[in-house]
């Protein structure tokens, strides 16, 4: 019979030689993480960020300059309101989000008889802008200068607006809510 030790040994030296390949698997594992330093150095050397000429696609329009016609309408409120019809002209840069630029723009109020001419400069971010400046109200063959705001939310083409207007001379308040629909005649490269 024999003794423990003699059989412990002899099974491990029997593991050995039972699979041939046994010592050439317990090598390669050993050493096989080796090869994979180079290859991971490889792969991020490869995955470094590209450098386009051109940048990468983003959400809306480019920069650029660009004229807007428009058709616009609502109702108007105050001294004699009523309805109205007209139409626009504007001059805009759209550069990240923002447009800015000059507007003119005319309207017939059917309620009061009389046309509204206003223009000025306008200023907005992504949907919400501002525009203001002055106002000349046309009506029985008289003229009257006054001043004017305007607050737009606007969707691309299509914006709704409320607008003020006071004229110190006949002391006319004026309001209107309207909708606007501009499509851009000309834009830069």
């Amino acid at each position: 019979m024999a003794s423990p030790e003699t059989s412990a040994t002899a099974t491990r030296s029997s593991d050995r030689s039972a699979s041939p390949d046994t010592a050439f698997s317990q090598t390669r594992y050993s050493r096989g993480g080796a090869w994979l330093l180079p290859v991971a150095a490889a792969l991020l050397l490869l995955a470094t960020p590209a450098y386009a000429t051109e940048p990468p696609y983003t959400f809306g329009s480019e920069a650029g300059w660009s004229v807007m016609l428009g058709a616009t309408g609502g109702g108007s409120f105050g001294t004699g309101g009523g309805g109205f019809a007209g139409g626009e002209l504007s001059l805009v840069r759209l550069s990240h989000g923002w447009w800015t630029g000059v507007f003119a723009d005319a309207a017939y109020d059917f309620g009061p008889d009389e046309t509204l001419v206003t223009a000025g400069p306008e200023l907005g971010f992504t949907a919400l802008g501002i525009d203001g400046g002055g106002a000349l109200r046309l009506r029985d063959g008289e003229t009257e200068l006054g001043g004017q705001g305007r607050l737009l939310l606007s969707f691309a083409l299509f914006s709704l607006y409320g607008r003020y207007g006071y004229f110190p001379d006949s002391e006319t308040h004026l309001g209107q809510v309207g909708v606007l629909l501009k499509l851009p005649v000309w834009a830069s490269e």
